[in-house]
């Protein structure tokens, strides 16, 4: 069955200002820049031995394909005819961004640099390519992301030197990739056809922590995934709008509200239209203080500055957000609100957009919240 599950996942990201690739001499080197300097700064005095020996620290290590799975969970492949394989890594030292991982590579007479790091940006660059680029443009990969990813395809075209670099993310994940190579001669080379060879072959994503531990997608009945749960996680059964019948929400989060068995992370399990298997549906997160609640069939995950309730939709039959609301404070210290606000369980046409929030939004926002939190706060059973 394919996977339609909808993502409810909000991460704080860091930059990383990135090196070149440490394992090929055929990448363009990030300290050297095209453009030459007019001015020529003064010469630095002259560092001791210990000095020297840390400004020339290399921040790349060994690494291997079975570490970078660890922290890439949709790793791409290297061909099955590359020779010279090389794995390496650099460690940020933070959870987001992961550790940047690269793999150099020959294949097919050219000296390749694939590179992908989990929880990056993917307006930040991480292939440390520096050229003034010739030609550019953004083109669909057939093989990753079910044919809707999209990639960024570079070329450098100079006297003696070109260079492809090709650039993609994942958005479902947040895994940023790039793949670049630098010969004397790419003409009637196309680094797109590498790109697609490199596709992951399973494409599977766990969508909980159950799927997790348990390596499936698809379970029998509700019994089936509480029999997976640990000691200590929680399992409740609800109802939501756009669902005939109950849904299955577990969490391995359960946390003390007011005496209640709470949580601020949901996994919901149900069919899918016209599916006898049972699969995830969707997710929920709310933040500390702000646990799970669900009344009148609808599931609320706010925190401090965002209402949200959400429901079932009922095309394709995932969770989906019928009513957002965030309060955030402009440049002028003002607070201003952005979000949409839903009617029915129903997305809109192509050419129309969810309702936009009326101008007393500030006085709904007041009132959403306090209405949420009137809501029963969702109390699940505790594995033992």
């Amino acid at each position: 069955m394919k996977k339609r599950a909808v993502s409810l996942i909000l991460a704080g990201l860091m930059a990383l200002s990135l090196t070149a690739c440490g394992g090929s001499d055929t990448k363009a080197p990030d300290e050297q820049p095209q453009e030459t300097q007019e001015e020529v700064p003064e010469e630095p005095e002259e560092a001791s031995d210990e000095e020297a020996e840390v400004g020339m620290a290399n921040p790349w290590v060994e690494s291997s394909e079975e570490e970078a799975i660890e922290y890439i969970p949709r790793l791409f492949q290297i061909p099955n005819d590359a020779t010279n394989v090389e794995w390496h890594k650099m460690d940020t030292g933070t959870d987001f961004p992961g550790p940047l991982f690269e793999c150099d590579f020959d294949y097919d007479g050219l000296s390749f640099c694939a590179r992908a790091q989990c929880c990056a940006e993917d307006h930040e660059p991480i292939d440390g390519m520096y050229y003034t680029w010739d030609d550019e443009g953004d083109y669909p990969l057939a093989t990753w992301g079910g044919g809707e990813m999209m990639a960024h395809f570079c070329r450098y075209a100079g006297e003696d030197e070109f260079a492809d670099l090709a650039t993609w993310f994942d958005y479902e994940i947040g895994i940023a990739y790039s793949l670049s190579t630098v010969a004397e001669d790419l003409d009637g080379f196309d680094i797109q056809s590498v790109v697609e060879a490199m596709a992951p072959m399973d494409e599977f994503m766990p969508s909980s922590f159950v799927e997790e531990d348990t390596g499936l997608s698809e379970f029998e009945s509700f019994d089936e995934i509480i029999s997976y749960l640990s000691a200590g996680d929680g399992y409740a059964y609800i109802e939501l709008l756009g669902y005939d019948g109950e849904l299955l929400a577990i969490t391995d989060e359960v946390c003390d509200f007011d005496g209640k068995n709470a949580a601020t992370a949901v996994y919901l399990y149900g069919k899918w239209p016209g599916e006898e298997s049972i699969a995830n549906l969707g997710n929920a997160f709310g933040e500390e203080g702000y646990p799970i609640r669900v009344f009148d069939g609808l599931l609320y995950c706010c925190s401090e500055h965002i209402y949200e309730a959400d429901c079932i939709s009922k095309d394709p039959g995932g969770l989906m957000v019928k009513e957002y609301i965030n309060e955030y404070e402009n440049d002028d210290g003002e607070l201003e609100y952005t979000g949409f606000l839903r009617e029915s369980n129903e997305f809109e046409a192509d050419d129309a957009g969810p309702e936009e929030l009326p101008e007393d939004a500030d006085v709904l926002y007041v009132q959403y919240q306090k209405d949420a939190d009137k809501a029963p706060v969702l109390e699940f059973t505790v594995v033992e």
